[in-house]
């Protein structure tokens, strides 16, 4: 039987003040042992823990109540208070630990105070691999460079992209760094520093999204009306010329002319761009009705509202600011769950660029419809775009949209 663990106010002294006790239950029988903290609460700070004294005494002994945990685990079935007491031991008096199984270090890196719900899911997808190659009772001291290529030639084989196997691999990363913090590991990190594998990619987050991530994009299922948001706004980016958040928000119904195409210069570089004319296609009309109100009789109106009424320009930026903020909270759950990387509406500014540079349009086109003043500002969107991306991009969006619909 597997015994509990809980942190107590100290029942065996008196005083209003008392130290945080760890209380070891095996077979109902139960057992007091120092967390090895100085710090004294009283027990309303204890009950609430709101206080910075509070806060404080919890953090002090976080470590070694983290590492009794994983001593029990490792026990398991096998329990019994003198090789519990044995090995606690050596952790209260600063002796060397003994290696852990590592699906423990695991569960204490998901167990960390302040952690997301978002990273525990991540840490446990990825130790998944770990176990899916290796073995659920594989030791952390087990775990090798050469285990580590191994997990990642399976990924591979499985059809994992190359951002995904990055992601996994730093939650795998992270998680061993923490064994290491609880001197449960004397090895360096072996997810760290991967041969052939650069877990800090060179690419900017907002640098163009190649074939498989806008696939994995666009035929997402939002789960909830952030994801919703927050994927029609990339999508109308792109639909849009790469149109930027600001200018999408001051569009008015004059805007769109009878051929149901938007006359557009770019707010930022106005004195120095002409008109450009941008097609308002079916999924772009779709998703600005679905949020505002497409209306030739009303021209002056804003197709969107989010800047209905407002005139003072600092109003308009926060308000610009706030939903790009919204939408990019959005876009980064997305990936978060899809396993690519950190993305943002500029991205689809850039993934436009790759996509019209993959239809042979000049620089200086894709210039005119961004609406950038110098060529050097898009030859820079450009820049991260390679061969193969552009030989996949001639097909990136031919039916992908309509399918989602």
């Amino acid at each position: 039987m597997k015994p509990t663990l809980r942190q107590v106010w100290d029942p065996k002294v008196k005083g209003d003040e008392r130290a945080i006790r760890l209380r070891v239950t095996h077979e109902r029988q139960p057992r007091i042992y120092s967390l090895g903290g100085t710090k004294l609460i009283t027990k309303k700070d204890f009950d609430e823990r709101r206080t910075k004294r509070a806060k404080e005494a919890f953090e002090e002994v976080e470590p070694n109540y983290n590492q009794a945990i994983i001593i029990a685990n490792d026990l398991g079935d096998n329990f019994t208070f003198q090789d519990f007491t044995a090995r606690y031991h050596q952790v209260l008096y600063r002796k060397p630990a003994d290696t852990s199984l590592f699906s423990t270090i695991v569960e204490m890196a998901r167990a960390k105070q302040g952690i997301e719900d978002k990273t525990k899911i991540g840490y446990s997808t990825a130790s998944n691999w770990v176990y899916k190659v290796l073995s659920q009772s594989v030791k952390t001291d087990d775990i090798d460079s050469k285990a580590v290529q191994q997990i990642i030639q399976v990924m591979k084989n499985e059809g994992k992209a190359l951002n995904s196997i990055r992601i996994y691999m730093r939650a795998l990363a992270a998680i061993y760094s923490y064994g290491i913090e609880l001197g449960l590991t004397q090895n360096s990190n072996p997810f760290k520093k991967i041969k052939g594998l650069s877990l800090t990619s060179t690419r900017r987050k907002n640098a163009s999204l190649d074939d498989d991530e806008l696939k994995q994009i666009l035929t997402y299922k939002p789960s909830t009306a952030q994801e919703r948001f927050a994927k029609d706004f990339f999508i109308l980016t792109i639909m849009l010329s790469g149109m930027n958040l600001g200018d999408i928000l001051r569009l008015k119904n004059e805007a769109i002319n009878e051929k149901d195409e938007i006359r557009f210069i770019r707010k930022k570089t106005s004195r120095n761009q002409d008109q450009t004319i941008i097609p308002l296609t079916k999924e772009a009309k779709r998703i600005l009705t679905r949020y505002g109100n497409i209306n030739k009789k009303a021209p002056n109106e804003y197709i969107l509202p989010y800047l209905a009424g407002k005139t003072d320009t600092r109003t308009i930026t926060n308000t610009v600011g706030r939903l790009d903020k919204r939408i990019n909270a959005g876009l980064k759950t997305i990936t978060e769950k899809l396993g690519i990387r950190k993305i943002t509406t500029y991205t689809a500014r850039h993934t436009f660029a790759t996509i019209m540079l993959s239809k042979d349009m000049t620089v200086e086109q894709i210039q005119k419809f961004l609406g950038h003043a110098s060529s050097i500002t898009t030859q820079n969107y450009i820049a991260t775009i390679t061969t193969s991306t552009i030989e996949k991009g001639r097909s990136i969006l031919d039916g992908i949209l309509t399918e989602n619909e």
